[in-house]
């Protein structure tokens, strides 16, 4: 379980990392005069999936089922 748990916080981090990676690239588009929307869009949806990545581990540490950090 102990693995499952380092796994899950490394999904946590990755997912956020990929987040912060996106928004440089809106930042860096528009900056350029660039058309920004489908890259909005994938930020959205990449935030999105962190948010659902946060919300199960956490229903996890509720649960018991993991240890909280």
């Amino acid at each position: 379980m102990v693995a499952d748990v380092d796994h899950l916080g490394c999904l946590v981090e990755e997912a956020q990392r990929i987040v912060w990676e996106q928004k440089g690239r809106i930042i860096r588009l528009r900056a350029a005069g660039h058309d920004t929307w489908d890259a909005q869009r994938i930020f959205q949806l990449l935030e999105a999936n962190l948010q659902n990545l946060r919300e199960y581990k956490h229903r996890l540490e509720c649960d018991g089922l993991i240890a909280a950090e």
